[in-house]
């Protein structure tokens, strides 16, 4: 079957959805074309009020800005796409005709101010908790339009475009596995999320360490940031570096003597199925009773055995008296070994020398 100009166009641009990069500008366009709308949306939804990303092309500036700032949050046509199949297209000149949302804000304000007669949607991407989808905007309703987008060159470019942002979803977690695997050997752990706090993705360890800090939903699939003081510390660390772009750590309790430093910053775009923003965390549990090995010590600060030994008891918190009594040597002998631990270490003050020997901690 010969393809149109207009096909192979959107398809040679969907063809770059697995790039690092994925140019959703061209992708937009090239749809918009073939399907034969004025405008284009690809949008990302955690729920049908929970706007995770949004790029157009042929909107008008008002129309996307109004939608932002408050319809994102009430948008029907977002609503009937979660209550049904992701499968099927959804035509907005057919939704709004049911009774129940004749009078939606979103079809009797909204659309008709903007010049929007008709708006085709279809989900093209669907992982239970977050939908993602693309629609299509005419100023002059077209009908049956459903029946003429399901088939022939659309529905093929549907097939693969769906099948693309699956590629491009494998190597998301390909990557995200990579990076869970090495940090789970060192004892870490990670999650992706959402600024709003839901978990995109999250190991099992990453969500012990987020109970323990009481930062983890009852339903386990989100960040609670309102409900403790730690949860707030941490919403405000996700804050702090929405503003900055910079990552920012913050370390919440987790029982007595005991806590979890939490690294925030954004995930990179090969951990993206677009341009949403996602928050890679990184989890690393601390404990007041755990110590760098003398021999940690004596390789870090060119320490001879016996000044490795004193220096870790003197960090654990034990005199050097008591350290000599439990070793069988002379107190005078451990101190000596301390002093000479402080001369290459140049320290001047015993205090100075635990708070540098606690650097490997």
């Amino acid at each position: 079957m010969k393809r149109s100009p207009s096909f192979q166009n959107a398809i040679d641009a969907a063809r770059h959805i697995t790039d690092p990069i994925a140019p959703w500008t061209d992708v937009l366009q090239s749809a918009a074309k073939l399907v034969g709308a004025d405008a284009a949306t690809i949008l990302m939804f955690g729920s049908p009020n929970e706007m995770l990303f949004m790029e157009q092309t042929g909107v008008d500036s008002a129309a996307e800005k109004e939608y932002r700032d408050c319809f994102s949050a009430c948008d029907a046509l977002a609503e009937a796409t979660f209550a049904k199949p992701s499968e099927l297209w959804l035509d907005s000149s057919r939704e709004k005709c049911a009774p129940e949302v004749r009078n939606h804000p979103f079809y009797a304000d909204y659309l008709p101010r903007h010049r929007m007669a008709q708006i085709l949607s279809f989900t093209i991407r669907d992982e239970g908790n977050i939908r993602t989808a693309m629609s299509f905007q005419r100023s002059t309703a077209v009908p049956n339009a459903i029946e003429g987008v399901a088939s022939g060159d659309v529905g093929a470019y549907v097939r693969f475009l769906t099948n693309s942002l699956a590629k491009r979803a494998r190597a998301i977690t390909e990557n995200a596995e990579i990076v869970e695997s090495a940090l789970h050997s060192i004892g870490e752990a990670s999650c992706l999320a959402t600024s709003a706090g839901r978990l995109v993705r999250c190991t099992e360890h990453a969500r012990v360490l987020l109970a323990l800090c009481g930062v983890l939903s009852t339903d386990r699939y989100h960040l609670d940031l309102t409900s403790t003081r730690s949860g707030l510390l941490l919403g405000s660390a996700i804050s702090s570096h929405q503003r900055s772009g910079t990552a920012v750590p913050v370390a919440l309790a987790a029982g007595w003597g005991q806590g979890v430093r939490f690294d925030i910053a954004t995930a990179p775009a090969t951990f993206r199925l677009a341009a949403e923003l996602v928050l890679f965390i990184r989890m690393k549990k601390r404990s007041v009773f755990e110590f760098a090995s003398s021999s940690e010590l004596a390789a870090f600060f060119s320490l001879t055995p016996a000044e490795a030994q004193v220096l870790a008891a003197i960090i654990a918190g034990h005199a050097a008296g008591d350290y000599a009594g439990q070793e069988g040597i002379s107190t005078i002998t451990a101190r000596n070994q301390l002093a000479s631990a402080m001369r290459k270490m140049g320290c001047n003050k015993q205090s100075e020398l635990v708070r540098l020997g606690s650097i490997l901690r």
